[in-house]
């Protein structure tokens, strides 16, 4: 049984900020209204203690001066856009360029105000919540005024996220969810060297020292990046990742029929006996191993740390917009985008 409960979480900029609790048996969650934020998820250990096991903060005012996008909803395009801009239908467009070097050279999670940032349309459904955003034509240089729609929903240990938008003109479309876990949970926080991840791709997104791919895909056979068979996510293997400075990098999944729900990852911790299983319907999955935490204070004190979170989001690939070869990221103007995210999680 999945109960919903609405509360506040003080304010921003002088707008009243709503927290929502979606509680079942196995999982307990906290959703913001601002940037679709999941604030808090909380699950039961292998002796059935529960603990909170994402980054977060206790008042919304330290989202804007130390979020690192911590549980926020990405877009419109999430990752990286080489150099801010793409084409489209003869047409080019230029965007907000806030990553990548100093002065900045790409376009990174949507832009200056993404929809992080944006205060959604929150409503109660049966087993969640539904969100909902109008992101108007030329939001940030993207075209095309885009309608979304992002539902959140528990049922027992399982937590669904699913993305649908509509656009008036055509557009380029990537949407996920950044939240940074912890499977130790907040009592026991640290590094990942209890974590174990396994992700089932073939394929990797191999780049630039700006994280943009430098063309095509990568076999993971002999490299860091072939986590097939499961990695322990300790020091010395981040540190041995090529650059020195641990993961961040698209891991192909499929390269075509992107509708269809495959498994995507595992991840659990030796400490606590916490899983976690990701299934979805995207070519990708960006896996990020926290290396540019900042040791900000989090939720009851806790440091943030430099690895000592990862991200799993389900994506296309970066830059697909400037890449014919990649899965096609275009929104046709009167068609729909759908993008499914399966988060289970259990403990033994």
């Amino acid at each position: 049984m999945t109960s919903v409960k609405e509360k506040e979480f003080g304010s921003l900029n002088g707008t009243p900020v709503r927290a929502f609790e979606i509680e079942s048996e196995d999982v307990k969650l906290v959703i913001l209204n601002y940037g679709g934020i999941i604030q808090s998820l909380r699950t039961k250990d292998k002796n059935g203690d529960w603990d909170d096991i994402v980054t977060g903060f206790d008042t919304i005012e330290e989202y804007p001066e130390k979020s690192n996008f911590f549980g926020c909803l990405v877009g419109r395009y999430a990752n990286r856009i080489g150099h801010g801009k793409f084409s489209l239908n003869g047409r080019s467009y230029e965007l907000f360029k806030n990553n990548g070097g100093n002065p900045p050279r790409n376009a990174l999670h949507g832009g200056k105000v993404g929809f992080d940032k944006k205060f959604w349309n929150a409503k109660i459904v049966e087993n969640g919540l539904e969100l909902k955003l109008i992101s108007e034509d030329g939001d940030e240089g993207y075209p095309g005024k885009l309608d979304v729609t992002v539902t959140y929903s528990l049922v027992g240990g399982a937590f669904s996220i699913k993305y649908e938008a509509t656009a008036d003109a055509d557009t380029v479309v990537n949407l996920t969810n950044h939240t940074y876990f912890n499977l130790d949970g907040h009592i026991n926080w640290s590094t990942l060297d209890n974590h174990s991840m396994t992700i089932h791709a073939d394929n990797f997104v191999d780049v630039d020292e700006f994280a943009i791919p430098k063309g095509g895909l990568t076999d993971v056979t002999g490299t860091k990046f072939d986590l097939r068979k499961g990695q322990l996510l300790t020091q010395d293997f981040l540190a041995s990742v090529p650059g020195g400075n641990g993961i961040d990098h698209n891991l192909c999944i499929k390269t075509f029929n992107c509708s269809s729900f495959v498994k995507i990852a595992e991840a659990v911790s030796e400490k606590t006996g916490r899983k976690m299983l990701l299934e979805g319907t995207q070519p990708g999955v960006q896996f990020y191993t926290g290396n540019f935490l900042p040791g900000k204070e989090g939720k009851g004190g806790v440091n943030y740390a430099k690895q000592t979170a990862f991200c799993v989001e389900t994506q296309h690939f970066p830059d697909s917009p400037n890449r014919p070869e990649f899965p096609n990221a275009v929104l046709k103007a009167g068609e729909k985008y759908e993008h499914l995210a399966k988060f289970t999680f259990s403990a033994e």
